[in-house]
């Protein structure tokens, strides 16, 4: 807030920066893009310039070495992305139709496979 008021540009370059980081890290990381974006427009719409879209540069630049790291092996990236994608027990909109078996799900293939459990991972690929 203290940036904010005293520079708005350099305040917009260091949370955009913090966003683009997170948006890279986690999908989860666009909530925060979106709460930024309604922040400006509630407060700084008028105040905004042409060179304000400089604040946007970290996303090209982090998305030009993402760019980078999935030409290396675009077949690795491709199967790294549906693993992850994809829950490893089945539907995610079935936890919503059975939540015991939600809880279920979570437990055994977030946390057992952690502490020393069987992996889902390797149980739902062989």
């Amino acid at each position: 807030m203290w940036l904010r008021e005293r520079n708005l540009a350099l305040s917009l370059r260091a949370a955009n920066s913090l966003i683009a980081a997170s948006v890279f890290c986690h999908p989860n990381g666009a909530i925060y893009a979106f709460l930024l974006l309604l922040f400006i427009a509630r407060y700084h719409v008028r105040a905004l310039r042409w060179r304000h879209l400089l604040c946007l540069a970290p996303y090209f630049a982090l998305a030009g070495a993402w760019a980078v790291y999935i030409l290396q092996r675009p077949d690795y990236f491709i199967a790294q992305f549906r693993a992850n994608a994809e829950p490893p027990l089945g539907s995610r909109m079935a936890g919503l139709r059975h939540p015991l078996g939600m809880l279920a799900q979570e437990f055994t293939g977030r946390y057992l496979e952690h502490f020393g459990g069987s992996s889902v991972w390797l149980s739902s690929h062989s």
